[in-house]
């Protein structure tokens, strides 16, 4: 891998695509980022078919160890297929559980096929030397996190005495500008042509 603790790769449509383009992505160690596939708009690999989920499954690198590798999460309810390189056979990854992706492996979304159903095969290629780096350096760099105590604490205050109506001068207007609670009428409160006094 070019740059240390950085995985770049693409994921391209096999067959399923409706010809869409292959697309390249930059992981990095420490970040909290995954590459999501799925039906829904909002997913990097858009997979429009019966069948999947609206996110179904997610590309991130794996939690501990010293060098980086990319793994595969399905969070779907109709599975997501695994096609190593070398084998036959796709294996169903497990829901909820980081799987190992290796470089030329095939996903299949979904595992299992309702029927007239399509499946996308999405084959991943780990990004080597030059290409690895330009893919690197084309990443923007991650937004900073700001603490959470580096937020001013008196507005949080204000906000909380104003809900509360804390304060003695608080509690005055607070008093004041309330609206006037009246009687709710009842069926026997109504007044009828019959029932009015001096009739």
């Amino acid at each position: 891998m070019a740059v240390e603790g950085v995985v770049s790769f693409r994921i391209s449509h096999e067959s399923g695509g409706n010809g869409a383009a292959p697309k390249q992505f930059t992981l990095a160690q420490g970040e909290d980022k995954a590459i999501r596939i799925g039906r829904a708009p909002g997913n990097d690999i858009l997979v429009e078919h019966r069948g999947v989920s609206q996110y179904h499954a997610e590309v991130r690198l794996a939690e501990g160890g010293s060098e980086p590798r990319l793994c595969i999460r399905d969070l779907s309810m109709n599975g997501t297929g695994l096609k190593r390189p070398g084998s036959e056979t796709p294996s169903s990854c497990p829901k909820n559980t980081d799987d190992a992706l290796p470089d030329g492996a095939v996903i299949l979304v979904p595992m299992m096929l309702k029927a007239d159903a399509q499946r996308a095969w999405l084959r991943v290629q780990i990004l080597e030397g030059e290409e690895a780096a330009a893919a690197a350096a084309a990443k923007p760099p991650a937004p900073a996190k700001a603490p959470r105590s580096a937020a001013p604490a008196a507005p949080r205050k204000e906000a909380r005495r104003r809900r509360a109506g804390a304060g003695a001068g608080a509690g005055e207007a607070a008093a004041t500008t309330r609206p006037r609670r009246t009687r709710r009428r009842h069926a026997s409160d109504s007044w009828s042509s019959c029932s009015r006094p001096g009739r």
